[in-house]
């Protein structure tokens, strides 16, 4: 049996994105040093990495607690989705599906109340 990649949506990519900005912003501690951004960047691409892993297995869990309750997630077929309709439709692959997705040439940025990674 041939095993055949699954496609994977930009929504997923996008969405890592977005969740890597928002949470790393809403959980800066007051007072951190502007100084931190090579530590923050780390942390913002193992973020990032987990979300885009958690993908293939369908793994809600860092979904669930990296996704505002309230976000919205806009996908590439101009659908809308809120955080539970994304995690009702978040599955592991199919069986004889394999695929994985990698974080080339990471960028980041940092503004005193946000940081977005890509």
């Amino acid at each position: 049996m041939v095993k055949r990649a699954f496609p994977v949506f930009k929504i997923a990519i996008c969405t890592a994105a977005l969740i890597a900005a928002v949470t790393a912003g809403s959980q800066r501690t007051p007072g951190m040093s502007i100084d931190t951004k090579p530590t923050l960047e780390k942390q913002l691409l193992a973020l990032t990495r987990g979300l885009l892993d958690a993908i293939a297995t369908g793994d809600k869990a860092i979904w669930r607690t990296s996704l505002a309750d309230d976000c919205l997630i806009i996908g590439e077929d101009g659908r809308t989705l809120t955080k539970s309709q994304f995690l009702d439709e978040l599955r592991p692959l199919p069986a004889g599906y394999s695929g994985a997705i990698s974080v080339m040439n990471p960028f980041s940025s940092k503004t005193s109340e946000m940081c977005l990674s890509l």
